[in-house]
């Protein structure tokens, strides 16, 4: 705890009954945004298909030399070709490290200025020069860590798809517009995954400033409130609007498990107040 709201709060308020604090809600343009960082660091696998099809289609000619056939068990200049293609994106994922800082710290100053006026609002309390992006430097450093290695897997997992696709094609003798299909699949998916990964790590870094921010103002209580999205977890319906402590929290918080978009609202409770 960095200072005790309520003890602040105490002091200028008669009533002691408890406050629900405003929920902070992710905006859609903050995950796009986050997003079109994961796209930009994939875009070499949209060109894959462009840069393979010449090697695919030499390779593939060449087995129909026999000396070079009983020779060449493997296609080595394709597997080549893939692995600079990983390379290059292991190479931008350091480059645009720097843009995924901003990226969080924006949303860190954002996320803020929401708390604030929150705080404000309910107890008529400015914390505008008391809280910084400082008391969150630990949560932002593990959200680049975080994302630095889901943006690798990524990568890793569309290398794979289009190296098997390749090697695949190249077993079956298939022709090149079969192979580029497939792999232009595979990117595509890819994308598809990095836009969904990217709309998770959002919430989540909103759902670690949340409990970081109530745990420094030395709020106890938190109120569950449901995303309302279109396939719900069951459980996180069945505690929507309930108050918990860290004691009696569940094991899974608000916006903790894979794509939960539920809220941790902190609860103001006074000495002695009631709920």
């Amino acid at each position: 705890m960095k200072f005790s709201l309520a003890a602040m709060a105490a002091r200028r308020r008669r009533s002691r009954r408890p406050i629900t604090f405003a929920p902070i809600l992710i905006t859609k343009a903050q995950a796009e945004s986050l997003a079109a960082i994961y796209l930009t660091i994939l875009e070499p696998w949209g060109r894959a298909h462009e840069m393979l099809a010449p090697v695919y289609s030499r390779e593939l000619a060449q087995l129909s030399d026999v000396s070079v056939r009983l020779t060449k068990d493997s296609p080595s200049d394709l597997g080549a070709t893939t692995d600079a293609i990983a390379q290059a994106i292991n190479r931008l994922v350091l480059e645009l490290t720097p843009q995924l800082q901003r990226w969080a710290f924006r949303v860190e100053e954002w996320h803020r200025g929401k708390w604030v006026r929150a705080v404000l609002a309910g107890v008529e309390i400015d914390l505008d020069t008391i809280i910084g992006a400082f008391d969150v430097r630990e949560t932002i450093d593990a959200f680049l860590a975080r994302n630095t290695s889901l943006i690798r897997d990524i990568n890793e997992q569309a290398r794979g798809r289009i190296a098997d696709a390749v090697l695949r094609g190249y077993q079956q003798r298939s022709p090149i517009s079969e192979v580029s299909k497939e792999i232009r699949e595979a990117a595509g998916m890819a994308r598809k995954r990095a836009r969904r990964v990217a709309a998770d790590q959002t919430v989540k870094l909103a759902s670690a400033l949340d409990r970081e921010r109530q745990r420094q103002a030395g709020l106890g209580h938190w109120k569950w409130r449901h995303s309302h999205k279109l396939h719900p977890r069951p459980e996180h319906v069945a505690r929507d609007g309930k108050i918990y402590t860290d004691k009696t929290a569940p094991e899974d918080e608000p916006g903790e498990l894979p794509f939960c978009g539920c809220v941790r609202q902190g609860v103001l409770i006074f000495n002695g107040g009631e709920l």
